[in-house]
């Protein structure tokens, strides 16, 4: 019944494969602690943490507008 439903409402509704984020899921979960297996190494150039600096203190203005963008981001 869970694999029908995240079917239908991953791949029908929000157009993002359900196979897809199990396996992103599954890899997050396995190494919460461990961004190099989690995630992927990270690559920070000094104007990306800039702006994530300044994302994160304006990030009560920005909540809701960022939040329209998150189907893109999960994707």
């Amino acid at each position: 019944m869970n694999r029908a439903i995240g079917l239908f409402h991953g791949n029908l509704l929000l157009g993002m494969s359900y196979a897809w984020w199990n396996d992103k899921y599954n890899r997050h979960y396995a190494n919460p602690n461990d961004i190099a297996h989690a995630c992927g190494p990270p690559i920070r150039p000094p104007c990306v943490r800039r702006f994530a600096r300044w994302v994160t203190h304006h990030q009560a203005w920005l909540f809701f507008p960022m939040l329209l963008l998150e189907g893109t981001a999960l994707r």
